[in-house]
């Protein structure tokens, strides 16, 4: 699952037979797919919210940003959880991806 690259370690995953590549300090944690809440009228690729530990984390499927078709959940499916920052705030985001 991570690789060493020039003594950095990335965590990769698969995305219709490409390889990505996250840098391990940019993770937060990397969970089971739990249940997906779906939230009306927001874009495809964001397949819902979950709730972990007490933070609201909106779920994006970059199978379905890139490749176009739905991630079907099946082992070795999990939601990356990292963050993106926003007006210098730090917001966690879960990327669902077969890691």
């Amino acid at each position: 699952m991570s690789e060493i690259l020039d003594d950095n370690q990335f965590v990769t995953f698969e995305i219709e037979e490409e390889i990505y590549a996250i840098d391990v300090f940019k993770i937060r944690e990397i969970l089971e797919v739990p249940v997906i809440t779906k939230v009306p009228g927001m874009p495809e690729m964001m397949r819902g919210i979950i709730n972990i530990r007490g933070d609201v984390v909106p779920v994006f499927d970059l199978k379905q940003k890139f490749g176009g078709v739905k991630t079907e959940f099946e082992e070795g499916t999990a939601i990356i959880v990292t963050e993106l920052k926003k007006d210098g705030e730090a917001i966690p985001v879960g990327l669902l991806a077969d890691v």
